[in-house]
């Protein structure tokens, strides 16, 4: 026991040095979001979306192509990790032990108590290892720089995609030629991600990967996107890190399904109900429905009152299950935590907690040129709004909180970064639909 909590401690460490080690040096993808600090999928969903939505608002389109790669973790080839440590500047004593650590293990199969013989395996990480998710990393980080398009990723989910964007309006011509210049890259990029495959064992399910263009325009693309030899269907959604993504982003098919999902726990909870006290079931509710009601909000969360009505009506239904008000009434609304998070989400991308690239994304602050009493009553954090051509762009998150955020009174910032602080006076706020 005392061996297996030691090994457990010395992992702990070397994956705590090593990945101070590879963000202190910069060595992992900017794109790559997944087992990082200051990462998230928020913050995934919230760069992406942010900039299709602003194709879309500069007169073009997304066109997004979701990989699947098959068992990432189980089929990591140890030879291609191995290979590729050096590459990172790691000290020779620590790959001969990452050498250690992922080798040495064998398979066998037991059917009714009868074992065959047991096999070495060259492939996959130790299962609920803490420097598992660090090793994939470092792994697939190479994919993420094999493509003229960006790939990000959350780990192993990743997404290809690329844009048209133009200053004017494009004509049908213009834009059909853009179309098959935009498929055929990505079709020479999926031709280098199957190579990369190739090359490291890695396996890409062609008939699961998704292809999806994101746009306003009344004609479809008449192009194709290729991979593998293969044709992949368009597909008028995609999901990604457990979004629902349309090809309008519009965000009735995602809040409807986490709706539906949601109200069939409560059902189950309704059939249970004798068996919990209402401080349990508000437990429950608070633990396993709400956080499904509330994940990733800053993305869909200027849906269509009446989509976001259904969520809504769950907590009401939650509220009758507990029938307790001493309990319900501190609830809060779900308007009102979504705007809490929205902007606790925007305080940390505007002190650059975040991805560089989402760092950039952020709108510059707005420094008056000189003072006012309009000015005087604002705070010194507020940031330049920006003109928004389309309606879907101006309910996108950084325009639409860019709005709350400037409407928020000086006291509701610290002295200092500190955003636990910040989301603690924010949540004493009434804070207004954003």
């Amino acid at each position: 026991m005392s061996g297996f909590v030691e090994k457990n401690l010395m992992e702990r460490c070397i994956n705590r040095e090593l990945l101070d080690y590879l963000e202190r040096h910069s060595l992992i993808s900017d794109r790559q979001y997944g087992f990082r600090h200051q990462r998230s999928p928020a913050d995934l969903l919230a760069y992406v979306t942010q900039l299709w939505s602003k194709l879309i608002q500069s007169h073009g389109e997304a066109h997004v192509v979701a990989l699947d790669i098959t068992k990432a973790f189980d089929q990591l080839w140890h030879a291609a990790l191995l290979s590729k440590l050096p590459s990172y500047g790691l000290p020779e004593k620590l790959c001969r032990w990452v050498a250690d650590f992922i080798s040495g293990r064998k398979i066998s199969v037991v059917i009714d108590g009868f074992s065959s013989s047991s096999h070495n395996v060259n492939a996959g990480v130790p299962q609920g290892s803490v420097l598992a998710p660090t090793l994939l990393l470092l792994h697939i980080n190479d994919l993420l720089s094999c493509t003229i398009n960006p790939i990000h990723s959350f780990a192993d989910d990743s997404t290809l995609h690329a844009g048209i964007q133009s200053d004017k309006p494009i004509s049908a011509a213009e834009l059909e030629k853009r179309r098959l210049a935009t498929t055929s890259s990505l079709t020479r990029d999926l031709e280098a991600i199957t190579a990369w495959g190739r090359n490291n064992l890695v396996q890409f399910n062609a008939s699961k990967t998704q292809y999806c263009t994101l746009t306003n325009k009344k004609r479809p693309s008449a192009h194709t996107v290729s991979m593998d030899g293969r044709v992949l269907p368009k597909s008028h959604s995609f999901r990604l890190v457990g979004v629902q993504i349309t090809e309008d982003l519009i965000w009735h098919e995602h809040i409807s399904s986490i709706a539906a999902a949601a109200g069939k726990k409560l059902g189950y909870l309704f059939r249970a109900k004798k068996y919990f006290s209402p401080h349990d079931l508000l437990t429950l509710y608070k633990a396993q429905i709400r956080p499904s009601l509330e994940y990733c909000s800053h993305i869909w969360g200027a849906a269509a009152p009446i989509t976001l009505s259904m969520l809504d009506a769950v907590q009401r239904r939650a509220v009758r299950l507990i029938d307790d008000s001493s309990l319900t009434d501190s609830l809060g609304t779900l308007s009102h935590r979504r705007a809490v998070g929205d902007l606790a989400l925007f305080y940390r991308y505007t002190n650059g907690l975040c991805s560089s690239e989402l760092s950039s994304m952020m709108p510059p602050r707005d420094v008056p040129a000189r003072r006012t009493r309009l000015t005087s009553a604002s705070h010194p954090n507020r940031v330049k709004l920006r003109t928004s051509r389309t309606g879907r762009y101006d309910r996108s998150f950084v325009p639409r909180v860019s709005r709350l955020w400037n409407s928020l009174r000086e006291e509701a910032f610290p002295s200092s970064t500190n955003l636990r602080q910040f989301k603690g006076r924010i949540n004493k706020i009434s804070l207004g639909s954003s």
